[in-house]
């Protein structure tokens, strides 16, 4: 018997044009997002617990935390190398979102507080991870998946898909409240972005935006009029979260390479 399997149709852009070779496109920028969910925890960890503030450091603090020999191990893989992968995770998974997250909403209060609550989640289970790795599995189980780290990234990646599914709302609501206005006005005008012309936006997002034009198309027909659903979350907000990520995000890219591969030093905030 041949079996048929049903190839999903994809969504048109705006202009009347499907993206072409789509699954190349959604792999570099899945890349591209993965490397910088892991470079927010980088920034986390750098930037709270290394860098030197002159307001405050913490480093010699964290450092010695703990007076037991195994702390250097929790204090490295528990809040750094299992939450990169983890964070990496869900990064991709955001960018990759499925449109039945399209439609998801939350409120103002959980979408500033989720991003706490998703932090401490990820280390309390970075610390039980880290137990199993080192201590918690018998001995050849240990040395198999201590090769190249894959351990760590084995259960960050784990982590990173159970984590997702509650997370997913949050970055629906995020990514849909920053394309809402530019959808909006784009309609106003009868005039896309190039960025949605062209391949220079990961695909989901430039299908949602075109979701998102032809609906306030629509409105113009009917009500001569654009209404925008924010759904009460005020825009600075969103402005102001995406631009601590993005800070967060800068900084763990210099303190992971700039510091920490190169050994180099970033003047006033490191040492040696």
């Amino acid at each position: 018997m041949l079996l048929r399997f049903k190839r999903k149709k994809r969504i048109q852009l705006a202009n009347g044009k499907r993206i072409h070779l789509r699954g190349i496109q959604m792999f570099y920028w899945g890349t591209a997002a993965g490397f910088l969910g892991a470079a927010f925890i980088a920034g986390l960890y750098f930037g709270v617990l290394q860098a030197d503030w002159h307001i405050f450091w913490l480093k010699p603090w964290w450092d010695n935390l703990i007076h037991d020999p195994r702390w250097p191990v929790y204090r490295h893989t528990a809040f750094r190398d299992i939450p990169e992968p983890a964070f990496a995770t869900m990064a991709v998974m955001t960018l990759i979102a499925k449109e039945k997250y399209w439609n998801a909403r939350v409120s103002t209060l959980r979408l500033v507080t989720a991003p706490f609550i998703l932090i401490l989640t990820t280390f309390a289970l970075g610390i039980f991870g880290t137990w199993l790795l080192n201590y918690g599995l018998p001995e050849h189980a240990r040395s198999v998946l201590a090769w190249h780290s894959l351990g760590d990234l084995a259960l960050g990646f784990l982590i990173g898909k159970v984590l997702h599914q509650f997370w997913s709302p949050i970055g629906a609501t995020l990514q849909g409240r920053i394309l809402e206005d530019d959808a909006a006005r784009a309609a106003g005008r009868a005039q896309l972005p190039f960025w949605v012309r062209w391949p220079l936006s990961p695909p989901v997002v430039r299908e949602r935006f075109s979701e998102m034009y032809r609906g306030y198309l629509n409105q113009l027909v009917t009500h001569d009029t654009i209404k925008v659903d924010d759904e009460g979350t005020p825009a600075w907000i969103i402005t102001t979260m995406a631009v601590i990520i993005g800070l967060i995000i800068a900084l763990g890219l210099a303190g992971h390479y700039w510091v920490g591969v190169f050994h180099h030093s970033i003047p006033y905030i490191t040492h040696g």
